[in-house]
C-alpha cells in the first residue's frame, strides 16, 4: 500500500504565500461551487484584523494541533488571533461565539461541536456581516458561510475500506465503530466506507455509532463486538481515540496483534506508535496542523483582497500503515502536514 496524498483542491505546499492565493481559489475545481467572484469587505493589509477561532476543548489532540497550526500561521500573517474551546459542550461553543460575535472581530473561524445545534448562532454571525469559516468540521446545513475548509471525509473513508477489503479478500467480515451521529468527519467517512464495502463483497456484520470519539467508547464498542463476532476480520473506526480503545479490547481476548485489521483516521501520537507496533494496521492523517494555516490563510486572503474563496477547500491527507511509516515520516509531505 503506498502512501497518498489526497486533495480535491491541493493547497500550495508552503504556508504564508500571500500574493497571488486569493485569485488561485478561482483557478482550481474543488467539489463544491466555486467562488461566485464577488467581493465584500476586506482591502488593504489583514495585518492587525482580529480573528477568533471556536474549538472542541483540549481532551482532543487533533484540534489542538489544528490550533497550534493556525496560531503560527496568523503570527506570520500578523493577525489579532484568538482560540476559544469550549470542553466539547456544544453549550459553550454557542455562548463563545456569541460573545466573540459582540466583540466585532473581523473574521471567526469554527469547528462546530455539533453541526445542527450551531446552526441558528452561525447563521446569526453570518447576518451580522462576520465572514465565517467552517473548519474541520461543517454545518447540518449552508448558513452563508465563507467557506469549509477540511478533509475530503467521503475519500477518507474510500481509502480506509479499500485497504481493508484488499487486506481481507472476498468474503471478509468487518465491524465498523461510528463516532458521534450526525459529524460530517463521521457520517461522510461512514457512507462512503459502507458503499466500498458492498463494491467489494465485505460484510459488515456490525455497525454502531459512539458517543464520542475516545479511547473509552472505542473500548466499550469493541468489547460488545467482539462477544457477538469473535473471529472478525476487521475494524474500521472513525477516528483514531477510538481505534485505540479497541486495540485494548482486542488485547484483552489475546488476540494477536495484527489478526484483526484495525484501521482509524488522525495520525495521533497513539496511533502512530501502534502502527509502529502492528497493533494498527493503517492511520489517515488530516494534516490538522497544516489545515489550521490553511484556514488562517484562506480568511486573511479574504480580509485583504475582498474576494470570496472557493466554497469547500479540501485539504491535503496521508496515509500511513505499517509498511510505509518510516518512510512517509521522513518525506517532506509529513513535514507539512505536520510541522514535525
Amino acid at each position: 500500500m503506498q502512501n497518498l496524498t489526497i486533495a480535491t483542491r491541493r493547497w500550495p505546499a508552503a504556508l504564508g504565500l500571500v500574493a497571488g492565493l486569493a485569485l488561485a481559489f478561482g483557478a482550481c475545481g474543488s467539489s463544491d461551487s466555486g467562488s461566485d467572484g464577488d467581493t465584500a469587505g476586506g482591502g488593504g493589509s489583514a495585518a492587525g484584523k482580529k480573528v477568533v477561532y471556536s474549538t472542541f476543548g483540549a481532551q482532543i489532540p487533533f484540534f489542538n494541533r489544528i490550533g497550534e497550526g493556525a496560531k503560527a500561521q496568523a503570527t506570520v500573517r500578523r493577525l489579532d488571533f484568538d482560540i476559544s474551546t469550549s470542553e466539547i459542550d456544544p453549550g459553550k461553543q454557542i455562548d463563545s461565539i456569541d460573545n466573540a460575535v459582540a466583540q466585532q472581530p473581523d473574521g471567526l473561524i469554527v469547528s462546530p461541536i455539533d453541526g445542527s445545534a450551531l446552526v441558528p448562532t452561525i447563521k446569526g454571525a453570518v447576518e451580522d456581516g462576520v465572514p465565517v469559516i467552517l473548519l474541520a468540521d461543517g454545518l447540518s446545513e449552508d448558513v452563508g458561510q465563507l467557506s469549509f475548509v477540511g478533509s475530503d471525509f467521503a475519500e477518507i473513508g474510500r481509502l480506509k475500506a479499500t485497504y481493508i477489503a484488499d487486506r481481507l479478500g472476498d468474503g471478509g467480515t468487518v465491524a465498523m465503530v461510528n463516532g458521534t451521529r450526525g459529524m460530517s468527519f463521521v457520517e461522510e467517512q461512514g457512507e462512503a466506507a459502507r458503499e466500498v464495502f458492498e463494491e467489494r463483497g465485505i460484510e459488515i456484520v456490525d455497525d454502531v455509532y459512539t458517543k464520542a470519539i475516545t479511547p473509552d467508547e472505542g473500548l466499550t464498542a469493541t468489547q460488545n463486538i467482539l462477544t457477538r463476532h469473535s473471529d472478525v476480520g476487521a475494524i474500521y473506526y472513525s477516528g483514531d481515540d477510538g481505534a485505540l480503545g479497541g486495540i485494548r479490547a482486542i488485547a484483552a481476548r489475546n488476540i494477536a496483534p495484527g489478526k484483526i485489521v484495525v484501521v482509524g483516521t488522525d495520525a495521533n501520537e497513539g496511533a502512530l506508535a501502534a502502527v509502529r507496533a502492528g497493533t494498527m494496521a493503517l492511520t489517515v492523517s488530516q494534516c490538522a496542523y497544516e489545515q489550521g494555516g490553511i484556514a488562517i490563510d484562506v480568511m486573511a486572503d479574504y480580509l485583504e483582497t475582498g474576494k470570496k474563496p472557493d466554497r469547500r477547500i479540501f485539504t491535503p491527507v496521508i496515509e500511513i500503515d505499517t509498511e510505509t511509516i518510516d518512510r512517509v515520516m521522513s518525506g517532506a509531505a509529513w513535514e507539512r502536514c505536520e510541522n514535525h
